[in-house]
């Protein structure tokens, strides 16, 4: 054996070969890791790729593995999705979902394992092929029209649904942002108030030693006045050109 070889890497090689798809995802179904051949049950489309699986997912298998989550992350136990009708091309399958959540203290949080057992229709027991029921039974076959546009109406509505929750996120993230330029603006006002405010401080301080100047040079006036008065002697002044 090579010196790099792990049972440890075997055993979990053997795991994702032998066990059914899985795929683990986070409380707001984040994908966080698939394993080998959960792939096909997910569709992507154009424009800008999503990692939530309840976007992603298949849309036949949407509003079971929806509720299974659902489910799980109320109860805090394992939820089923039982024999979910799964086509893919020319053939279908049942696939029983189920959701398994856990806490994980290295991941540091709540993730959910959600597993993909698929069964083929003619291995399948207890299970009936409705298709061909329903060409027999137009009871049948109108209450699967009834249940199949109900399952597109709470698609639609699915759908309808997260598009207002972008929208809303877009409007918080522009509330944010105006929020953000108001905080900008508010503290560029407070730092225009303390500038105004060390400017008014200036000029209090200059206005007060004009002030002293000026109460300074009348006080020296009076004392003048007063020297000419007290000495009754007549007084010329003149300057140093004895003008």
């Amino acid at each position: 054996r090579p010196a790099s070889f792990s049972f440890a890497n075997l055993h979990q090689r053997l795991i994702e070969h032998y066990a059914p798809p899985s795929i683990l995802i986070d409380r707001e179904a984040e994908i966080l890791h698939i394993s080998e051949q959960a792939g096909r049950f997910l569709r992507y489309v154009a424009g800008e790729p999503s990692h939530n699986l309840l976007t992603v997912i298949n849309p036949e298998l949407g509003l079971e593995l929806r509720t299974a989550i659902f489910q799980a992350l109320q109860t805090g136990k394992s939820s089923h999705a039982e024999n979910v009708r799964f086509p893919h091309g020319d053939a279908s399958s049942y696939v029983r979902m189920t959701v398994h959540p856990f806490h994980d203290d290295v991941a540091g949080g709540d993730v959910m394992a959600v597993l993909f057992n698929e069964i083929a229709i003619e291995e399948s027991t207890g299970e009936p092929d409705t298709g061909r029921q329903a060409d027999h039974n137009p009871v049948i076959a109108h209450l699967e029209g009834e249940l199949r546009r109900t399952k597109e109406l709470l698609q639609s509505n699915i759908e309808q649904a997260n598009v207002s929750t972008e929208e809303l996120k877009a409007s918080n993230e522009e509330l944010q942002a105006i929020n953000e330029e108001l905080r900008s603006a508010t503290e560029e006002l407070e730092t225009s108030k303390e500038e105004l405010q060390s400017v008014n401080e200036e000029l209090v301080t200059v206005n007060a030693e004009l002030q002293s100047k000026v109460e300074d040079e009348a006080k020296a006036k009076d004392d003048l006045q007063n020297l000419i008065a007290s000495t009754g002697i007549a007084t010329i002044f003149v300057d140093r050109q004895m003008r």
